[in-house]
């Protein structure tokens, strides 16, 4: 019973794995054509962190968190 358990907690593992790369890739393919502010937007809607959001558009988190900031700070003028 515990190789049962254990075996389908590693193929949970591998599944979710494979999900991300496939969200990753849809997320590249969905953002393509936009700015860096609205492709860090569109993700962050979908409950992305700068971590995430980091690879997929090829920016530092601390770059991505830069840009939002900016832009909270022109909105403020």
């Amino acid at each position: 019973m515990i190789e049962i358990r254990q075996m389908s907690e590693e193929r949970l593992k591998s599944i979710d794995e494979k999900l991300s790369v496939v969200i990753k890739l849809l997320a590249i393919n969905v953002v393509k054509d936009k700015s860096d502010l609205e492709q860090i937007k569109f993700l962050q809607n979908f409950g992305m962190t700068s971590n995430e959001i980091s690879p997929i558009i090829g920016k530092s988190p601390e770059r991505i968190r830069g840009i939002l900031h900016e832009k909270r700070k022109k909105g403020k003028r």
